[in-house]
């Protein structure tokens, strides 16, 4: 599976990745993607982390200093969970070609996030390298979404209009042998590729 995605994304800058906080199989599955793509070459990792802890997050691929895990921990131990920290940790050995940014900005509000988001996004590509972003399902979808009487105006959507073709958004999925609700068909529509594991 990893060698159909690779082929997909030969010529693109940036790949969004839309997750279901807190499970065990989708950190693994992204950490053996990205283990792939950095033999070829070094990548951006942009994670769904307060910025305020890139500090944290440096020393912690540095030294291996625990105060990010920690924090993390107490701060939200579902989407932090001790699966999304192993994952982190595997990450560390592979240093020398992986630069970790945290990127989310203190937004009290839907729309201030998936601005925050797609800013810092945008200001870290500026270095060129290929890109990888980690977060929310809901933040990764491409089309605007509603929830109620809501619109949402999601990260994905915000990058798709200055990046076009050169970055695509993959959702993950867990195997489910229930029949998929309208609803959930019409959000897979806000991303080039679903993931089933």
């Amino acid at each position: 599976m990893y060698n159909d995605l690779i082929n997909n994304i030969e010529n693109k800058t940036l790949i969004l990745f839309g997750e279901l906080h807190g499970t065990k199989v989708i950190p693994e599955f992204l950490y053996g993607f990205i283990i792939k793509i950095i033999q070829k070459k070094k990548i951006n990792l942009c994670l769904e982390i307060p910025s305020e802890l890139q500090p944290e997050m440096n020393s912690f691929m540095k030294k291996y200093d625990e105060t990010l895990l920690d924090i993390l921990k107490a701060e939200d131990s579902f989407r932090y969970s001790s699966h999304y920290l192993e994952f982190l940790k595997k990450l560390r050995k592979h240093r020398n070609y992986i630069k970790v940014h945290c990127i989310e900005s203190e937004s009290f509000s839907q729309e201030g996030k998936d601005k925050g988001l797609a800013k810092s996004i945008f200001g870290i590509m500026k270095n060129k390298k290929f890109t990888i972003a980690y977060m929310g399902d809901l933040h990764a979808s491409k089309n605007k979404l509603f929830i109620g009487k809501m619109q949402i105006t999601p990260t994905g959507f915000l990058l798709k209009k200055e990046l076009g073709d050169s970055m695509i958004s993959i959702r993950f999925t867990l195997k489910d042998k229930e029949r998929k609700s309208k609803e959930e068909v019409d959000f897979n529509k806000g991303f080039d590729y679903i993931i089933e594991i």
